[in-house]
């Protein structure tokens, strides 16, 4: 069964009108209004923030990149931190991302899984290391020793000195 909807004249001028909802769109009202908030969370709602910071001093760092990937590996976003060494990323779906702070010079520090989930502001603190010479350097194949040693092998005879020479021939003429 339809129901219509009707207006009623109130008072004696007829300018207002009331009209009466149907039970359906009063129920359709109030469902949109209930998840409303919870359709805007998941709609990109969330945040990742922190500080990047010296690991020794525990200074905040200005000049870092930070990256942001998804699950996948693939960034979403990526923010140079102010001059307090504070970053943001906001407008995130629900889900794991990766968080990775990067300097020239400096040893890089990446939060793997961090996970976002309806409505959550996550707070971040990365620290960041100078590099080392040990760090610079990577040894690659194996160490040979090349150092000189005197001593002959066994069994190889003690005998002088070979020979030189012989008297190359005479000439012919």
């Amino acid at each position: 069964m339809r129901q219509r909807r009707r207006s009623f004249s109130a008072g004696s001028r007829g300018n207002a009108r009331v009209r009466l909802c149907t039970p359906a769109s009063t129920l359709i009202s109030l469902t949109c209004l209930t998840l409303a908030p919870q359709l805007a969370e998941e709609a990109g709602a969330q945040v990742i923030r922190g500080v990047v910071v010296d690991s020794a001093s525990q200074l905040p760092l200005n000049g870092v990149l930070v990256l942001l990937t998804d699950s996948a590996q693939r960034e979403v976003q990526r923010f140079m931190v102010d001059s307090n060494g504070e970053f943001e990323f906001s407008g995130l779906d629900v889900g794991w991302y990766s968080v990775r702070a990067e300097r020239m010079g400096m040893a890089a520090d990446t939060r793997e899984r961090v996970e976002v989930a309806s409505g959550d502001t996550v707070s971040l603190k990365l620290a960041l290391r100078e590099l080392s010479i040990a760090d610079l350097v990577q040894q690659v194949g194996q160490v040979v020793d090349l150092s000189a040693d005197r001593t002959p092998p066994e069994g190889a005879g003690g005998g002088g000195g070979g020979g030189g020479g012989g008297g190359g021939g005479g000439g012919g003429g």
